[in-house]
C-alpha cells in the first residue's frame, strides 16, 4: 500500500489536529506572543499531511 492510499479514521485524524493546535499553544504561551505574533506563528506551523 502507497502513502497515498492510506486511509484514515477520523479519530486519528481529530488526534493529529489536537496535537497540532497544542503545540501551537504551547510555542504561543511559551514566547508570550501578541495576538498578531499568534496568528502569523499558527498559520506558519507544518500542517499535518494525511
Amino acid at each position: 500500500m502507497t502513502e497515498k492510499q492510506k486511509t484514515w479514521t477520523k479519530a486519528q485524524i481529530e488526534r493529529l489536529l489536537e496535537k497540532q493546535i497544542a503545540d501551537c499553544a504551547d510555542a504561543i504561551q511559551a514566547n508570550n506572543l501578541s495576538e498578531y505574533t499568534a496568528k502569523r506563528k499558527i498559520l506558519a506551523t507544518p500542517k499535518v499531511e494525511f
